[in-house]
């Protein structure tokens, strides 16, 4: 009799260790996995008085206070100057903000066109330098201007400020007809 009370209270303390861990489990989260706030159908406006401010259009946003980190899904996104005219436009899958510095993550497919220059740009997950007004990818690229130059190529750096444009390799052009 004493054998199986003993077996039962050891069988009883290891299904209540169990149970409890999982709950432990359950209740402990990173600070990443689950945002301060979410947003659907959102306008996020960047603004710093050192660049014309950006309103972004999302359909998803996620912000993470701690991690200084909003997250967008389905992003558009315009720019203009302080006359109102558009500057920038365009669109990316995703788009991860570093809410400290504006650094930007632009992700999956990108489309920029600025308006000012007769330029689009094409391409997938760049970076955009808020400090330098940069931006930047690796990955494969096509660069139109004034629909009379097309550029395909693998890697872009662009200045913004100065309109100039690099590349790592160019892989195709057309220059004018």
């Amino acid at each position: 009799m004493k054998r199986a009370v003993i077996v039962w209270v050891v069988c009883l303390c290891m299904l209540l260790c169990s149970c409890e861990a999982t709950e432990r489990e359950q209740y402990s989260s990173a600070p990443e996995e689950r945002p301060d706030m979410s947003f659907e159908n959102v306008t996020y406006t960047l603004n710093r008085g050192s660049f014309d401010p950006v309103s972004i259009t999302a359909s998803h946003m996620d912000v993470w206070d701690e991690l200084a980190k909003a997250v967008l899904t389905d992003v558009t996104f315009v720019q203009t100057d302080a006359d109102g005219q558009i500057v920038l436009t365009g669109n990316a899958e995703t788009a991860t903000v570093d809410t400290g510095t504006y650094m930007v993550e632009l992700g999956g497919k990108v489309d920029m066109y600025k308006t000012a220059d007769a330029l689009e740009i094409h391409g997938e997950d760049f970076i955009w330098d808020n400090e330098a007004r940069r931006i930047s990818t690796d990955k494969a690229v096509v660069l139109r201007y004034d629909s009379d130059i097309e550029l395909s190529a693998v890697g872009l750096t662009g200045d913004f400020a100065t309109s100039t444009y690099s590349f790592d390799r160019i892989t195709e052009g057309r220059l004018g007809e």
